[in-house]
């Protein structure tokens, strides 16, 4: 008969839960951006809600990416914008971002408002390391407006990035 000293199992086990405990109470930390695509998409536009702003948020079925481009021929129904990946850790953790999007002067002039929307911003909850959109679509007569259209990702006080469009009448 044999005897295992079952003392040196049990210490790996130990240090294997206590790593595992380790990483999975690993708070989440952004480190970067990558921008993987851009230009002119299309899709089914789905869920739609106002921001705060008076902008309102979509989120889309099937987006596809049509052409790469950063100039946008200005039109109603069109979309456009980026796809990017955060970085950091742990992979697929939620993470807070603030997208912030800035308009061309002298802004966008909605309906039954004083003053023309300059920007635009909402708050998100994206995973680390997944493919993810952001863009415009317009919609409306009022969004018609050319020149310089800018999308800024933030993160705790930080600019991941700023994409730039110029849409051309």
């Amino acid at each position: 008969m044999e005897v295992i000293n079952p003392m040196p199992r049990m210490f790996a086990a130990f240090c294997f839960l206590l790593v595992g405990s380790v990483g999975a109470s690993q708070t989440p930390q952004i480190t970067g951006i990558q921008v993987t695509h851009y230009g002119i998409y299309t899709g089914n536009q789905g869920t739609r809600q106002p921001t705060a702003s008076g902008v309102t948020y979509s989120e889309y079925d099937g987006l596809r990416l049509a052409e790469t481009t950063r100039t946008v021929a200005l039109q109603r129904g069109v979309n456009f914008g980026f796809e990017y990946i955060l970085t950091g850790s742990p992979d697929k953790a939620n993470v807070p971002i603030r997208i912030v999007v800035r308009f061309p002067a002298p802004g966008l002039n909605k309906p039954g408002t004083s003053t023309p929307l300059t920007e635009a911003s909402f708050d998100l909850t994206k995973q680390i390391g997944v493919s993810s959109w952001n863009g415009y679509s317009i919609d409306d007569d009022w969004e018609m407006v050319p020149g310089q259209w800018s999308f800024e990702i933030w993160s705790n006080g930080q600019k991941l990035t700023s994409q730039t469009f110029t849409l051309v009448p």
